[in-house]
């Protein structure tokens, strides 16, 4: 469990290390709000696991693997960020047919 801890810990000072380095990024640089709302994802997700290992390390939550759900969680929610978001906000329906025939 210390080296799940220790990787979990290294982890949060890259992601932390990425959202320092990004601030100075240029606002045309169109991932920048997205890579930035990825680290905060990343950094809550991976917060909350280490605090359930340290914390609640002799419960059912953290026995039977279930902390693992954020990180499932946290993976799911940059997909939607990172690719599902944008392709869902450029998406436009054609002025003939008002729907979609999927």
């Amino acid at each position: 469990m210390q080296i799940v801890m220790v990787g979990y810990f290294i982890i949060n000072v890259v992601l932390f290390i990425c959202l320092f380095i990004i601030r100075n990024v240029s606002s045309v640089f169109s991932a920048r709000q997205e890579l930035k709302q990825v680290v905060a994802v990343l950094v809550v997700a991976f917060g909350v696991e280490i605090a359930s290992l340290l914390y609640l390390d002799e419960t059912m939550y953290v026995v039977m693997g279930y902390f693992l759900y954020v990180n499932l969680l946290a993976s799911v929610t940059c997909l939607y960020l990172t690719a599902l978001g944008p392709i869902r906000n450029t998406y436009k329906t054609s002025s003939i047919i008002p729907f979609s025939l999927n």
